[in-house]
């Protein structure tokens, strides 16, 4: 059985985790088109999450010296070869629509990291992520000789590339170097996909087999059981490098004194994180630091429940549903917002550069009112600098005119219309007077309304919101899970709040250029009088 017993003459020496795998350029193509430029690698997002968590750790990395990414930790760079780079073809896209699955393809590869490459210094965990084929059988044992506990994703085992064209190909477990080495590993982690490539109740009784199964959660499998563990809700935009972090969470929170249960749920959260963003994700701060604060709090809790030797802990502990309903309660009160770009518009014809993701990704961490409100779907987008910019920059408006409020029915009252140069009494000057007027109105009304319902919106999510933090000080289960549909009515609500202001942008778009074409004809008409006359 795994033990994380450490010699307490090597204690002082020891990094807590040493990641071995190659950093990547991870190219996503969708439509034979490149859709996204990425930093990736198994490794790239396990350290992401540990840097998140405050875990400290070694990292050894190839890559050549065309890598294009700045990184936390600097790897090796080959003389002799290129960075690893991947191809990602996905059939119906990114969002939600038709078939998940990607090709990949392995387009170039870097050099293997060999035992000589890794540190002399002893490690409490190690993690064998190759994502290439970087990892040889004897890294791989020059690892266990230097950790404590060695865990190894079985993509760094298994994978082989098409002589051709390199597309990705799995082989058995049982037919690789690596199948004599089971029995001296920790944990082997696998993808639903993946597991079929191995005998799972054979693995099973050498070391502890962890299958990850995307929306469902995941399955930890050990010699004397097996224990399903729950998932958190996610809208998945791209799959790649989910598995990655749910290893990066689950061992951090190994690292962090949880038991397997609690940490296989730690990692769920961040798997699930990691699927709404496009690249390497990027989590809010204080997100993490909540999530730190529950972390503590249930390694405190779970004292009590310690077992009095140092075996990995792998019956599911008292209170591990509230411990679930926590993160599902602290990952739905930071809500992810979309970061426009031009190619996530479906309609979008314009020629942009191609987006790279390294610590920057499309898709943000936005805690809640943090950023300005954005229109996604390329209906158009209006925060609350724009409103001001289009009606500062119109040729119309000489001087800045402040709406009133009449307090009995609540609506905006036009101001008086400004003076306008070039216009005089009489003619068709008078009628496009007339007719600037009425867009006055319309569009003093316009603003009205549509202020009007977004403060209605915000009103009651300001109540909500209030409910919500009672019932996250509470720290009962029960208020816990209202939290869920709670939290999720509030989004709900802010989506209404967009989409007001994504009308208002084009309602006001349509009542500046009715106003720019009633100008200009009257100019039209004062040129025909003058060359008349």
């Amino acid at each position: 059985m795994v033990t994380t017993a450490v010699h307490k003459s090597q204690q002082q020496q020891q990094s807590p985790v040493l990641i071995v795998g190659n950093y990547c350029h991870d190219v996503l193509i969708q439509n034979n088109a490149v859709k996204a430029v990425s930093l990736g690698g198994a490794a790239s997002f396990i350290s992401n999450v540990f840097n998140g968590m405050s875990i400290s750790c070694n990292l050894v990395s190839k890559v050549g010296e065309d890598f294009k990414y700045p990184v936390s930790y600097t790897p090796i760079v080959s003389r002799t070869s290129k960075t690893t780079v991947f191809h990602a073809y996905f059939d119906l896209g990114l969002h939600g629509k038709g078939h998940q699955d990607r090709i990949l393809k392995r387009v170039c590869a870097c050099d293997p990291i060999r035992p000589s490459d890794l540190p002399d210094t002893r490690s409490n965990y190690g993690m064998a992520v190759g994502v290439g084929g970087e990892i040889l059988p004897e890294t791989l044992e020059r690892m266990i000789e230097i950790c404590d506990v060695v865990f190894v994703d079985i993509q760094a085992l298994i994978r082989v590339f098409d002589s051709v064209d390199g597309t990705v190909k799995l082989v058995k477990l049982v037919e690789t170097g690596f199948y004599p080495l089971l029995p001296r590993i920790g944990v082997l982690k696998a993808s639903s996909e993946e597991a079929v490539f191995m005998d799972v109740e054979e693995v099973r009784r050498w070391c502890c087999v962890v299958v990850t199964n995307g929306k469902h959660g995941c399955k930890v499998y050990w010699k004397d059981g097996e224990l399903g563990i729950s998932p958190f809700l996610a809208n998945q935009e791209d799959p790649t490098g989910a598995g990655d972090s749910f290893f990066g969470g689950f061992v951090a929170g190994l690292v962090q004194g949880l038991a397997v249960p609690d940490a296989a749920l730690l990692g769920n959260l961040f798997g699930s994180l990691s699927v709404e963003q496009i690249g390497l994700p990027k989590f809010d701060a204080r997100f993490l630091q909540r999530v730190n604060d529950e972390v503590q709090k249930r390694k405190m809790q779970c004292l009590l429940y310690e077992r009095s030797d140092d075996e990995l802990k792998f019956l599911r502990p008292e209170g591990h549903e509230q411990f679930h309903a926590l993160l599902a309660a602290e990952k739905s009160i930071t809500p992810f917002s979309i970061e426009e770009h031009q190619w996530n518009s479906p309609g979008s014809t314009k020629e942009t550069a191609v987006p790279h993701f390294t610590k920057q990704p499309k898709l943000l961490a936005n805690p809640m009112y943090e950023e300005p409100v954005q229109r996604v779907e390329g209906r158009g987008r209006l925060n609350s600098h724009m409103c001001m910019t289009k009606l500062e920059s119109s040729s119309l408006v000489e001087e800045e005119q402040v709406p009133t409020l009449d307090n009995n029915t609540g609506t905006a009252i036009a101001p008086p219309k400004p003076y306008k140069k070039g216009v005089k009494d009489g003619g068709g000057e008078a009628k496009n007077g007339e007719e600037e007027a009425e867009c006055d109105v319309e569009a003093w009304d316009t603003l009205s309304k549509s202020f009007k319902q977004v403060q209605s919106v915000l009103d009651h999510n300001r109540d909500l919101i209030q409910q919500v933090n009672s019932n996250h000080r509470s720290k009962i289960p029960d208020n816990l899970v209202k939290n869920v549909s709670l939290i999720r009515e509030i989004n709900g609500n802010i989506s209404k709040v967009i989409s007001i202001y994504s009308d208002l942008s084009v309602n006001f778009s349509n009542i500046v250029q009715e106003r720019r074409r009633v100008k200009n004809g009257g100019e039209s008409n004062l040129e025909n009088t003058s060359n008349e006359s």
